[in-house]
């Protein structure tokens, strides 16, 4: 009786350990992009100049595309195996009837000096370039 007690008590106590060993999924919790990435994205640097509709405009609580313009609701900072990552969960009202809201988050993740990859999940990033002279814009 003795020894199935060691045992279990050892296996108990090993898997606690293990266990205890887990790390914790940190996530800071932001209302509005960072003021780095504040400005127009595009995917290639002649997309800037013109009305192209894969231009992306970031500004304080503001996401803008070709399909909406966004209120950021709030943005979640998560530590990442390549640096850190971003998720925007947005408010898009409709065109047609601001009663209709969409629901969309955007993973936003730092891809070099005046790069970001973006897109609606981690499948799905695409590199942008900073637009020259689109720098950044006052929060809004």
């Amino acid at each position: 009786m003795i020894v199935r007690i060691n045992l279990a008590g050892g296996f108990l106590a090993a898997a606690a350990m293990v266990l205890s060993h887990a790390a914790p999924a940190d996530v800071k919790r932001h209302s509005a992009f960072p003021e780095a990435f504040w400005g127009s994205w595009a995917p290639i640097e002649e997309d800037c100049d013109k009305a192209a509709k894969s231009l992306i405009t970031l500004s304080g609580k503001r996401y803008v595309d070709s399909k909406a313009t966004c209120n950021v609701g709030w943005l979640s900072e998560t530590a990442g195996a390549r640096g850190t990552n971003y998720a925007a969960h947005l408010q898009c009202p409709s065109t047609t009837d601001p009663t209709q809201i969409t629901v969309p988050d955007v993973v936003i993740i730092p891809a070099g000096v005046d790069q970001l990859s973006i897109g609606a999940d981690f499948d799905s990033l695409k590199t942008y370039q900073r637009c020259p002279g689109k720098g950044s814009q006052s929060p809004q």
